[in-house]
């Protein structure tokens, strides 16, 4: 995914992921954005997400490299690929 679609993400954004993982496909969960902090030295800027139905459940994280052009995205500690960003609310 295009990481500029997540620069203006901040705390309390909603947004709507589509995304494929090893154990299944087309999953489609809406997110709150409850954190957004720099990480290794500030070379990975890790946006933490927050499944509005369920938020006590497990946390998914995108992440945006440094000189990369590409956002990537993990859902506890399992890399998934993101199919379709839609962002609801900033």
């Amino acid at each position: 995914m295009d990481k500029n679609k997540f620069k203006g993400l901040k705390k309390g954004s909603i947004v709507e992921i589509d995304y494929k993982s090893a154990m299944s496909s087309g999953n489609k969960k809406r997110y709150i954005v409850s954190s957004r902090n720099m990480v290794r030295k500030g070379s990975v800027d890790k946006i933490t997400l927050k499944n509005i139905k369920n938020p006590k459940g497990v946390k998914s994280f995108i992440y945006i490299r440094k000189g990369d052009s590409k956002a990537y995205m993990g859902v506890g500690d399992m890399g998934v690929w993101m199919t379709k960003v839609k962002v609801i609310e900033k």
